[in-house]
């Protein structure tokens, strides 16, 4: 009888967990829209510190320049999400209505590249703060211009972007949504990497010389390696965090399994992150371009190029998540 009662407790905890509705909630930073971060402050990591992980936070405040490719990296997953369930009963609507509904007609802060900007002295930093606090408080305060100090991020439920991006939990919707959005990040940001806008990294120059095909290696490859490197660490955090946790001994029955489920929902959402970026190390392709007289191909000289999004999104494999 004792084991017939652990066996009912597994499938109902199983069903609720499967049915529950889950947060991706660096998803959130899609609504952002109308403050530059400055250079060399924290501030507006510190203002996403209810949207993101600990872990995200302090990447955040290591690397301002990367923010503008995962929020570039958000926002295109959502419309991909939106495109592919378009003819669903779900059809993505919650990953930007939530969060759109409690902005209430507020501007949000939004994170500008930082690169090619000057690395300024540690006066000049603490005048752009100010700046930059300034900036924030005119935007999304109405009693006129800043004069105190800089409002605190509020305690609350939710994120400073609204409501986080609800997904259905443990659902083929949701192993789409975690692939989709892991991919998203990493294709903005070598994206941004490849066009010169972030200091930290360029095109890819591993691949160099004469290749065994005849051709000449030339041109900016896609650093997609370093994408999708940037992907996991800034992605994984929270399911990474989730992952390692050491079940309790002293937990009840029903405690027990619910903590083991979150463990295991952590597993499978890092799954899915790995298989939304290794789809785009699979598509990658090797693009040429002609030299000579005439167009006569004497030369070619090839670089290696990543799919377009949508073509990402297309892919059987990811298809496949959603079906």
């Amino acid at each position: 009888m004792g084991r017939m009662k652990w066996f009912n407790l597994f499938v109902t905890l199983s069903i609720l967990a499967i049915q529950s509705a889950s947060a991706i909630q660096w998803l959130a930073l899609s609504r952002s829209s109308a403050v530059a971060s400055a250079i060399g402050t924290p501030f507006i990591c510190d203002q996403l510190a209810e949207t993101l992980d600990t872990k995200q936070v302090q990447f955040c405040k290591k690397h301002p320049g990367f923010m503008m490719s995962v929020q570039t990296g958000a926002s295109r997953a959502i419309d991909e999400c939106k495109f592919q369930f378009r003819t669903r009963r779900w059809n993505c609507s919650t990953l930007d209505e939530t969060a759109a509904a409690a902005t209430n007609g507020r501007q949000l802060p939004t994170i500008v590249p930082l690169a090619g900007m000057p690395q300024a002295s540690t006066r000049s930093k603490k005048k752009t703060a100010k700046v930059s606090r300034d900036l924030y408080s005119n935007v999304t305060r109405s009693d006129g211009p800043y004069k105190a100090k800089p409002p605190k991020p509020r305690k609350t439920a939710s994120s400073p972007f609204g409501p986080n991006p609800v997904v259905p939990g443990g659902t083929r919707e949701a192993a789409f949504v975690h692939a989709i959005s892991a991919a998203g990040v990493a294709h903005a940001l070598t994206r941004a990497c490849s066009a010169g806008e972030l200091d930290d990294c360029g095109c890819d120059r591993t691949v160099r010389g004469a290749s065994p095909e005849g051709f000449q290696w030339a041109g900016c490859s896609d650093n997609v390696h370093f994408g999708t490197s940037f992907s996991r660490t800034f992605v994984d955090a929270r399911e990474h965090r989730f992952s390692k946790r050491k079940p309790k001994a002293n937990l009840n029955g029903t405690a027990a399994v619910q903590q083991q489920m979150q463990i295991w929902r952590a597993l499978m959402n890092l799954h899915n992150n790995e298989a939304g970026r290794k789809i785009i190390e699979k598509s990658m392709r090797i693009e040429c371009k002609c030299h000579g007289v005439s167009g006569s191909c004497e030369l070619r000289t090839c670089w290696k190029a990543m799919p377009s999004f949508r073509e990402v999104s297309d892919d059987p494999t990811c298809v496949q998540l959603d079906n």
